[in-house]
């Protein structure tokens, strides 16, 4: 009998581009600010320079486009555009906002290599119990197993 399971997660290359909900989290924990906070549309200046955080790593550290990190966060991508300049101009004039934002930058990255690496672990379990049925379904009456079984998982 033989059985392939294959499952496609590879975290051994440096993870290239960061999920908006990371950002999100990272920003919400090191600006204090919840996330519901950041994500509803009341603006009090205690959430706007958090929120300039979001759209400018949303725009440096994914491959999502204004429009589409507008759509996500229920904004205009025009008002994604003004806070991402807004965070470089506060960051070229306050170096400890700009030490908030690459640590928010710095905590999405690792907070996407633990999803990662959730992804990988519940992978690897999905594909013992794969392989786990495969072999019951094919020794099933017989006490021998036969045939052969092809099974892809993939992760994302």
């Amino acid at each position: 009998m033989e059985i392939n399971i294959n499952v496609d997660v590879n975290l051994e290359t440096e993870i290239e581009n960061v999920a908006l909900t990371s950002i999100i989290d990272s920003v919400s924990e090191v600006f204090m600010v919840p996330k519901r906070e950041l994500l509803n549309h009341q603006r009090p200046a205690y959430l706007t320079q958090a929120r300039f955080a979001v759209y400018y790593l949303g725009w440096l550290v994914t491959k999502r486009s204004l429009p589409s990190i507008g759509r996500f966060m229920d904004r205009d991508h025009t008002t994604i555009m003004h806070g991402r300049n807004r965070a470089i101009e506060i960051m070229r004039n306050n170096k400890q906002y700009k030490e908030k934002v690459e640590l928010a930058r710095e905590m999405a990255f690792e907070i996407q290599r633990k999803k990662m690496q959730d992804v990988k672990r519940m992978s690897e379990e999905i594909k013992q119990q794969v392989l786990e049925r495969t072999i019951a379904a094919n020794t099933v009456g017989e006490g021998v197993a036969t045939g052969t079984a092809f099974v892809e998982a993939e992760g994302s």
